[in-house]
């Protein structure tokens, strides 16, 4: 909260600023009381649709693991709560952190209902960048023309033979840094359990989601050598011997989070691995598929899953710490949902297949779109895209990148934990949600 203040503390505009937060700030308005309120009266009242109380649970982290009659509880306690706040506060726009669990995702539905825009930041994928993103599935919102300096620099950026977006996280993992992790997670959990207590709100989403987070929690799940190829490159040169089939990048995601949970709209992906030992096994019935993990992952699977993908066959699982510019030049195409890895193959000019159409990089980028529901013909379709494929010449990649530079701010100086927004760019935001309301007068 102290770095949302300070995001807009320096603005000088004329806008009437609240604040508003589901847990608690000293100094901030907050939703427990009426949430609380709500919950203890037994049958809250339901804002929402059957459709939207479904998909309000299936996407959230934290209530698709609860009892369903706990979840519907929490949901409509909170909806009715914050619908009071908008009522109290009558606001023309609501901007705070990207859609990621259901406090987020309420707030987002409550205010579109209303005719006003939600708008959540993050960091980007694009160095220096901050991500703006409409409602919950991931729209990009557009606020800026970047120019062409700024274009050529970022590909410039992107196309180094190492770079690597780690979000200033670790860029190695150890056996030491796993046993760290696990004791981590645990006081984490005793930490949180008593704050919770002490503060009377136990069912506050930031503390409650903790177990339902990408966490190491057993010492048992840090992978061993054998779970990835020591020589992935030579593996694959000896499958593509056997065969004439095209290779296929299939990277993992980092899950569970917002570009799986809210950016894809079929919700089978959110059994996510089941679903993604479905399409590998899929695609590998004609294509050689080359899998690597997303470094971050290290340690919160259970290493069951990468044995159960490596029992494949035309499988090679490449090991998490490789760059995927490298297993791209080796492959001929991508299979991904909203990844940000959709940008890299654009850049190194390899045909997308995504199951994703809401990511801020889908529309320019020349993908094809995979339904979920008929992962079986996949492979086929697949297939006859290469056939058809044609990268974009270096004027359409420029236009790309500024399209997708377009939903992303330019950072200033400060933020402990949020990023703060450059203030020009930040003044074009707050023009931009001013005009992009649809609330009658």
């Amino acid at each position: 909260m102290d770095d949302f203040k300070a995001n807009f503390a320096a603005f000088s505009g004329n806008q009437k600023l609240f604040f508003l937060t589901d847990g608690k700030s000293k100094g901030t308005d907050d939703t427990r009381e009426a949430f609380y309120r709500f919950l203890r009266s037994g049958t809250p009242p339901n804002l929402l649709s059957a459709e939207q109380d479904n998909d309000c649970i299936r996407r959230c982290r934290l209530l698709r693991n609860l009892d369903r009659a706990d979840a519907e509880r929490r949901l409509h306690a909170m909806a009715a709560a914050l619908q009071e706040w908008l009522d109290r506060l009558n606001p023309e726009a609501v901007i705070g952190h990207m859609v990621d669990e259901y406090v987020t995702h309420l707030l987002s539905l409550l205010a579109e209902r209303r005719g006003i825009p939600y708008i959540g930041y993050a960091h980007s994928f694009f160095p220096g960048r901050i991500q703006l993103t409409s409602n919950a599935n991931g729209d990009a919102f557009n606020i800026r023309t970047p120019s062409f300096e700024e274009v050529e620099q970022t590909i410039s950026t992107l196309m180094k033979p190492f770079f690597r977006q780690d979000y200033s996280q670790r860029k190695n993992y150890s056996l030491s840094r796993h046993v760290f992790g696990v004791g981590r997670y645990y006081v984490k959990r005793i930490v949180f359990l008593a704050k919770g207590y002490l503060e009377r709100d136990p069912l506050q989403v930031h503390y409650a989601i903790t177990p339902y987070l990408a966490e190491r929690r057993r010492l048992r799940d840090y992978p061993s050598a054998n779970c990835f190829s020591r020589s992935w490159k030579s593996e694959l040169l000896a499958l593509r011997k056997k065969s004439a089939s095209p290779t296929i990048y299939v990277p993992l995601a980092y899950f569970p989070e917002s570009t799986i949970d809210y950016w894809i709209q079929d919700k089978s992906i959110l059994d996510y691995e089941n679903k993604t030992a479905e399409i590998v096994a899929a695609i590998s019935r004609v294509c050689v598929v080359v899998i690597k993990e997303h470094p971050h992952m290290l340690g919160t699977r259970n290493p069951a899953f990468y044995k159960r993908l490596n029992s494949i066959p035309n499988i090679v699982m490449a090991p998490p710490m490789e760059y995927s510019a490298e297993i791209m030049a080796n492959s001929d195409a991508v299979v991904l949902g909203a990844g940000s890895g959709g940008v890299e193959a654009v850049l190194h000019e390899k045909p997308i297949f995504t199951f994703s159409q809401t990511s801020y990089w889908f529309a320019r980028s020349g993908a094809v779109y995979l339904d979920l529901a008929c992962v079986g013909s996949w492979a086929d379709s697949i297939i006859e895209g290469l056939r058809s494929a044609k990268p974009l010449s270096a004027s359409e990649k420029h236009e790309f990148i500024k399209a997708c530079l377009e939903s992303t701010v330019r950072p200033r100086a400060g933020g402990r934990r949020w990023p703060l927004i450059d203030l020009l760019d930040l003044e074009l935001l707050l023009q931009a949600v001013g005009n992009s309301g649809f609330r009658e007068p």
